[in-house]
């Protein structure tokens, strides 16, 4: 089986995340992205408890669940590749860069899952170093202002974080929680920095003229390229995502990468989906569904087991 370590799991999971983070969520108020954090955290730490040990959410959803859920995937995937124009500004609305993201994210999900956790690990640590470095300096440097915004703004925060339900439908083994420890300090740090910014991506706003050792520094080009990869990984995991329901579907002659090609169609008109939409499909498919169907193999599982008890008696 094309199966993952933890540590993999995790470099995956974060480096999916990342990018989704900065490029949605960015110069939102941190106050209500708290209680959309602690919530996301808690609902995967649930799912991954009833989750059999050695199987995924595709192994043990119902069959006629897996059809919408993979069609989920999909629209998301074209909501993640849209978000590519954003990590270049000067590049506008350029579809060749959601394109090509596209293609790069089907070409992850050919080589599956494991492929996609080593290339992770190299990825996700590099765009730690940088972002340790970079919002470390912004938080010394920026200045925070007295406004805590709406609730609302809770909402790009949470359908964002739910985003690692996805790793539980790929092989991997359970390991712990680490990564979400790495994902919570992330996201409050770019809250952080980017509450109140303006441009139509609040970090490159924070992280302009940062000064490092004294010296003005051009972190920009090198921001963008890091969100960049950060897209990629969060395609990757989506991707492969879809091969282990295809999988379980029995459909394994048609790759997950495939896929690609409904996606490319649905960025001419993705962008028109209000975000209030996203967040609730996302609490469905990646929240309230998987929490369902785990929750009655385990009382499926219960009953098997005091039958058995049962009956030696």
């Amino acid at each position: 089986m094309d199966r993952m370590t933890a540590g993999q799991r995790d470099c995956l999971l974060f480096g999916a995340v990342y990018a989704p983070v900065a490029i949605a969520c960015g110069g939102l108020s941190m106050l209500w992205a708290v209680p959309a954090l602690a919530l996301a955290a808690l609902l995967y730490s649930v799912m991954r408890h009833l989750l059999p040990e050695g199987r995924s959410l595709a192994d043990v959803l119902p069959r006629w669940l897996l059809v919408p859920e993979l069609l989920f995937l999909i629209v998301a995937a074209a909501g993640v590749a849209a978000m590519a124009a954003a990590c270049w500004p000067g590049g506008g609305s350029d579809p060749l860069f959601s394109l090509a993201l596209l293609a790069l994210g089907g070409a992850a999900a050919w080589q599956g899952s494991a492929a996609a956790g080593r290339c992770a690990g190299i990825l996700t640590w590099a765009a730690i170093a940088f972002f340790a470095l970079v919002l470390g300096a912004a938080v010394i440097e920026g200045e925070q202002p007295a406004n805590v915004g709406v609730w609302q703004e809770g909402l790009p925060v949470w359908t964002v974080l739910l985003l690692p339900a996805c790793g539980l439908f790929l092989p991997s083994d359970k390991g712990k929680m680490r990564f979400w420890a790495g994902i919570a300090v992330y996201t409050l740090l770019v809250l952080a920095v980017t509450f109140g910014k303006g441009g139509d991506l609040p970090l490159l706003t924070a992280v302009k003229g940062i000064e490092l050792f004294g010296i003005l520094q051009r972190f920009e080009a090198l921001a963008s390229c890091v969100l960049t990869a950060g897209l990629f990984l969060t395609l990757a995991v989506l991707g492969c995502s879809a091969n282990e329901i295809l999988r379980a579907l029995e459909m394994p002659a048609i790759p997950g990468a495939a896929m690609i090609v409904p996606e490319a169609a649905l960025l001419l008109w993705i962008r028109e989906i209000p975000g209030w939409i996203f967040a609730a499909a996302a609490s469905i498919f990646w929240g309230l569904c998987p929490l369902l169907a785990l929750l009655l193999e385990g009382h499926r599982q219960e009953k098997k087991i005091r039958s058995k008890s049962e009956k030696k008696c």
